[in-house]
């Protein structure tokens, strides 16, 4: 299964959206803004992004910078702040449940280099 944290007003979000469908991949459409992530999917991301989870959160948002550039940004906190403001969720994440990979569609062209890669 394949889903893609999405957010529909957000260019990036909807080209890699559009990449994984013109790979034929069926994908799950989780538009986080109306649907908050739940604690499975946000520990599902935590264990299986391989990057900094702080590129995770989108710390060039007013909200961020006005209410949280202070805090120690570790996996709690992050956790929380998503839950409080999930404008900061950075978008789109792209979650390969099978085969345990999470990635950020920053570029999008990072999704087709990963699918061409498969």
């Amino acid at each position: 299964m394949i889903e893609i944290i999405h957010n529909n007003r957000c260019s990036k979000s909807r080209q890699t959206l559009s990449i994984l469908k013109d790979f034929k991949i069926e994908v799950s459409i989780i538009e986080y803004l109306k649907s908050p992530l739940t604690d499975k999917t946000l520990n599902f991301i935590f264990n299986n992004y391989k990057e900094d989870i702080n590129n995770l959160i989108r710390k060039n948002e007013k909200v961020f910078k006005e209410q949280y550039r202070n805090q120690i940004l570790n996996r709690e906190n992050i956790t929380k702040i998503f839950k409080k403001s999930p404008i900061l969720i950075q978008r789109p994440i792209v979650i390969f449940y099978e085969r345990s990979e999470v990635l950020i569609g920053r570029p999008p062209e990072k999704i087709t280099r990963y699918l061409k890669s498969l």
